[in-house]
């Protein structure tokens, strides 16, 4: 099945009320794990480069890797979308576009006009290329990639604070030709110091307003019955990546725990198993197994 950008799988996604699960890649074994338990599923399922965590961990090499995966998602079973996390700059954001990206998303900023030109900027280059643009209003809390540390867990306050306003998401849609749009409502990058509440009556305000597919950032913590309500409500891709790392470094802390001699390829095996029946369970809540 051939690649895919997000309009060809947010907007059945958003008529037919189900989630999309997104998430970040950073090697072989994970990418496979996820596309596995996508195609078992029969699911479609969006993969992310993340710029930040490119700069600051360089856990994949693009340059050399991502053709190879690039081709696992041209012959996966499901419709596949290869997306930019959080691009920094028009000049980044056009490079991974020319390298083969399908959808690239800019970070947003909190002057509203300046956020508004950036993004109809690479809107203007990314529709050339058939690449559809998230954009952001309204600043998503917290630093993915740094789990367990104390010092980047946002607290509710903070959160709270960071919300997207109704008016100014719409007038950035209408003026940059985004295709989506990642919202504040309640949920943080990585871990939070307590659960937040989930504001679901901005979400709801949000969709009324906005015909265009809405995106949560930080999808990690929520309970079954919160994905289910704010999908309901209207949101439609869902960045997940902090559980998913944490089911595998679960996994192996207990791998090892019960076997000092157990090899590094088995404790990989289980790991990456952990990783995708945790993707499997997530296609179920979400409601997108067997929509591929």
């Amino acid at each position: 099945m051939s690649l895919s950008n997000l309009n060809k799988i947010l907007y059945k996604a958003q008529k037919e009320k189900y989630g999309i699960l997104a998430t970040v890649l950073f090697n072989f074994d994970f990418t496979q794990a996820v596309l596995s338990a996508a195609e078992e599923k029969r699911s479609p399922v969006v993969l992310m480069i993340s710029e930040p965590l490119q700069e600051k961990n360089n856990y994949f090499n693009f340059k050399r890797l991502f053709e190879p995966v690039r081709k696992m998602a041209e012959d996966s079973a499901v419709p596949v979308c290869l997306h930019l996390d959080h691009g920094s700059s028009y000049e980044s954001i056009r490079d991974y576009i020319n390298a083969g990206l399908t959808s690239v998303m800019i970070s947003g900023v909190s002057d509203l006009n300046k956020n508004i030109a950036e993004a109809k900027k690479i809107c203007d280059f990314a529709q050339r290329h058939d690449v559809t643009v998230e954009g952001e209003v309204g600043m998503i809390e917290g630093e993915g990639g740094v789990e367990g540390n104390e010092d980047f867990r946002t607290s509710v306050d903070k959160i709270e604070k960071s919300y997207t306003r109704v008016e100014e998401a719409n007038r950035f849609v209408n003026s940059t030709g985004v295709d989506c749009i990642a919202v504040s409502i309640g949920t943080s990058h990585g871990y939070f110091a307590e659960k937040p509440p989930l504001n679901l009556e901005l979400i709801s305000q949000l969709s009324e307003k906005i015909k265009e597919p809405l995106v949560i950032h930080g999808a990690t913590g929520l309970s079954e019955a919160e994905y289910r309500e704010i999908i309901k409500r209207g949101i439609v891709k869902l960045n997940y990546y902090t559980g998913l790392i944490n089911a595998a470094t679960v996994k192996t802390k207990i791998s090892i725990s019960k076997n000092n001699n157990i090899s590094y390829t088995e404790v990989n095996h289980r790991a990456m198993a952990a990783v995708k029946d945790k993707v499997k369970n997530l296609l179920d809540i979400f409601g997108s197994s067997g929509k591929a």
